[in-house]
């Protein structure tokens, strides 16, 4: 085989693999998972959870607030959000530490 004959077949075998994955990713759900279980989770681990909102601060473009079930977890959006203490929401994010503390960095925010 030539070599223009190999560069066209890499390139439909890996467009190909990247229309396939996001299909798959469409389909693909996290389980949720409770607050105190976050605990046990890593740093940079994907999770789900759900929670009420408590003591909400906004200054500028970040949101930061916790969220209770038995335990609480503090949340950080990269966004100005108005949310209102007491609405129960669904969380989508990765897992990250901060002197110590498990925080949450949502990527998703459902009002429930």
């Amino acid at each position: 085989m030539n070599d223009n004959t190999l560069i066209k077949i890499s390139l439909f075998v890996s467009v190909g693999g990247i229309i396939a994955l996001f299909f798959i990713l469409q389909f693909v759900d996290v389980d949720a998972i409770s607050v105190k279980q976050v605990e046990e989770k890593s740093d940079g681990d994907f999770v789900k959870v759900y929670g009420q909102v408590n003591d909400v601060i906004s200054r500028g473009t970040v949101t930061s607030f916790t969220i209770n079930e038995i335990n609480k977890l503090d949340a950080v959006v990269f966004d100005n959000l108005s949310l209102e203490k007491g609405i129960f929401v669904e969380l989508e994010g990765k897992i990250s530490e901060e002197q110590g503390q498990k925080q949450l960095i949502v990527d998703t925010i459902r009002i429930r």
